[in-house]
Formats: C-alpha cells, structure tokens, sequence
C-alpha cells in the first residue's frame, strides 16, 4: 500500500482496531443522543402546549384565580415524568416568579429552551404570563464515547466522578463492548489474511526483481558492444594519424561513428543506471517484506487458520485416514537432504500427516520445478510429488490414503498453506 498501511504489523492492527473502535462508538452515542435531544425538543414544546391548555381551562371557572391554577399546574408537574429532567418557571408581566418547579439532571450537557424552539408557546395567555422550559439532555459525544469504550471509570469519587453506578455503566457501554468484540474478531481474520497474502507479495517482488535483471543483462550487453567498437574506432583513428593528409576523409567518418557511439553509449549507461538504482529500491522492499514475514509468522496466526484450513479442506466430505503408520524412505545421494526435511516439515504437522501412508525421495522433475503434483499411479493411488526449485533439484513422493483425486488436492493445498511451501504452485495430472 501507498501508506505502507499493513495490518499484519502490531501496531497497525492496534492503532486500526482503536480507531475503528472509537469510530463505532462516536457515531452510535451520537445518533443515540441527537435522538434524545430531538424528543426532548418534542416534549418542551408538547409540555408547554398542556401547561397552556390546562391553565385556559382552570381560569375558565370563575371561582378560580391565577394564584389557584398555579398550584394546579403544580400539582400536575409533579405527576408528569420527564427524561433526565425538566426545569419550568412561569412568570407574570413583571417578571415576578410564579412558579418555578423541576430540575435538570445534567448541568454540563447542551442547553434546550422552549424560547429558543418556539416564542409562540412561551405565553400563556389566561395568565398573562410566560413561560420557560429548559433542558440538557446531550452531552458531549467525544466524553460520552470515551466513557463508554471504559466502562465509565472517570465515575468513581477516588477519580473525581460523583459515584459509580455498575448499571448504568453496563447500559452506557452494551454497544461499545459488542464493537470490541466484533472488530476484534474481525479484523483478526482480516489480518491473517494480510499475513498470508504477505507471501504471494514476496513471490511478486522476486519475480520483478528477476525481470528487471534480465532486462538489466539486456541492456548491458549493447553497452559493451559499444564500449569495444569506440575502442575499436580510437585504434583506427591513432593508426591513420600518419597519414592524415592521404586518409582525412576516412577519418573524419570514424570520428563521427566514434561521436555517435559515444552519446549512445551514454544513453545506455543511463539506462543501466536508473534500472539498477530500480532494483536496489525493490531488493530493499523484499528484505523488508521477509524480515516482516519472519517476524509476523507467530505461533498465535497458525494456531487460529490452521484448524480453520484442516475443517474446510479435510472435512465434509472426510478424507479416509491412514490405518497403519507412515513409512518413510530417505533416498540416496544428496537428494536425501530434501526428503528428511520434507519429512520433518510433514511430522511437526500432524492434521497432514494423518492422510499419508509413505514418503520417499524419487527421481527429480525439473519441468515442475517448485511445484506439488497432483496425480495417480498405475494401481489408482493418488500420490502427491514435491519438488525442489532450481536445475539441480530435489524430489519427494507422498503417498495418501485416499483414493480420491480432488482429495489428493485438498491435502495438496494444505500442504501449500505450510510455511515452507507457501511459494509452491499445484499441477494436477490426471
């Protein structure tokens, strides 16, 4: 990537993670809270409706004064429940108090106020009064989000809060848990998958590397041929010196051969050298990615795909296993090496050797060079053969327990998940 953003890193995956976590969080105490605010809106302008309808209907009774239907609207505050609490004050055209009942929960969370919703409903016209509502019920999300992700510790009196209530924690931090856990696992995966494409990067950049040094001998090889005919032409030119006067149009030509030749060769030695500086820049991106791959490749990342890899290749339908114990032949000569360390690599992984019935060195094959071959032999077992790379390579034979080809390539695609033949293609052969 562009940011070498790779989430195999530790501290990428962490900083990702944190990140994403906070993100989920902010925006889900926001939409909760902006919702909160919105019927809190609702419900100062709806109270000051009823307030007004119920003091027109008092001051309808004669026998009623405005001291009387205040005590009423009183009496029905206190029976009406509101969310985080409300704070009413009505008074007269002088300013006196009439009334002045409720209080707000939250002092430190955005102010709400009938007069700033509606200025209509702020009179109450059987009293020729007005009224004010007010309420805080949206905190600050930033808080808010911080005291959900931690389970509202900044609550506790020995860190300044006012007391902690493990209830409202819980309910407070419900959705911030249920992120944790889902992005943990998540991006979990997501990393493994990173990890493993890690390889494939590898086998891409090597791959350009031996392009680019093919295309580097390419372009060295006129370079020389220029080198050795300007030397030629200088040769030419010092053994005609003498006879300059008989051979001046002869020289003259060479001379601008040797002009041409030189700019080219200039040209070419350009060339070489912005394509060497190329490879340098990408043999450093290699070392990077394997020093990464030796570093990242953790017990932790085989332990969780490796069940994963034996349930979805092995399983459903089951592969018959072995009845008997494996059998193993070294081979002889220096290809014995290999096999031992075929043999090793197949040990230290039981779930592959559960479906293998013998292992021996054969005869190398180098037109599948590093490669898993697929296939069955005359008596319709289904063997698998890896090979070593390079000309002077190396074989082992695997025999299965199946008699299955397309199970002979699930087990080949297992093994192709192990760390040492991660870079190894499969044929099948048929």
């Amino acid at each position: 990537m562009n940011l070498n953003f790779n989430i195999y890193k530790t501290h990428w995956f962490w900083a990702f993670f944190i990140s994403l976590w906070f993100l989920f969080t902010y925006v889900n105490n926001n939409f909760f809270y902006e919702s909160i605010a919105q019927k809190s809106k609702v419900n100062i302008e709806n109270l000051a409706k009823l307030i007004n309808i119920y003091s027109s209907s008092c001051m309808k009774n004669n026998s009623n004064t405005a001291e009387i239907c205040i005590k009423d609207i009183e009496s029905l505050l206190d029976e009406i429940p509101t969310y985080y609490g409300s704070h009413v004050t009505i008074k007269d055209k002088n300013e006196r108090v009439l009334l002045e009942q409720g209080q707000v929960q939250y002092k430190n969370r955005e102010l709400l106020k009938l007069s700033n919703l509606s200025d209509k409903l702020t009179y109450i016209g059987s009293l020729d009064a007005s009224i004010e509502i007010i309420k805080r019920s949206k905190p600050s999300i930033w808080k808010s989000t911080l005291r959900s992700m931690f389970f509202s510790v900044t609550d506790i009196q020995i860190l300044g809060g006012k007391g902690y209530d493990l209830n409202k924690a819980w309910l407070r931090s419900r959705p911030s848990f249920f992120f944790f856990f889902a992005l943990l696992l998540s991006l979990q995966w997501v990393r493994l998958l990173s990890f493993n494409n890690l390889s494939n990067t590898i086998i891409r950049e090597r791959n350009e590397i031996d392009s680019s040094n093919n295309e580097l001998i390419v372009l060295q090889k006129p370079g020389e041929e220029q080198k050795q005919s300007i030397k030629n032409l200088q040769e030419k030119i010092k053994s005609r010196d003498s006879e300059i006067e008989n051979k001046e149009g002869e020289i003259e030509g060479w001379l601008n051969e040797l002009e041409l030749t030189e700019k080219e060769l200039e040209l070419t030695e350009k060339e070489v050298g912005k394509l060497s500086r190329q490879i340098d820049i990408k043999n450093t991106k290699l070392e990077q990615l394997q020093n990464d791959e030796k570093k990242y490749s953790n017990n932790q990342l085989s332990k969780f795909i490796t069940p994963r890899l034996k349930s979805i290749l092995f399983n459903n339908p089951s592969i018959n296993k072995k009845s008997s114990d494996t059998s193993t032949t070294a081979g002889g000569h220096h290809s014995k090496d290999f096999v031992k360390e075929v043999i090793k690599i197949l040990k230290k992984d039981k779930s592959a050797l559960e479906y293998i019935t013998d292992i021996r060195g054969v005869d190398y094959d180098s037109h599948n060079r590093k490669t898993i071959v697929a296939f069955r032999d005359d008596y319709k077992n289904c063997l698998l053969k890896i090979i070593s790379s390079g000309d002077e390579g190396y074989s082992a034979q695997i025999t299965l327990s199946t008699k299955e080809l397309h199970n002979a390539v699930s087990i080949a695609k297992y093994l192709a998940n192990i760390k040492q033949f991660k870079d190894y293609n499969i044929k099948v052969v048929d």
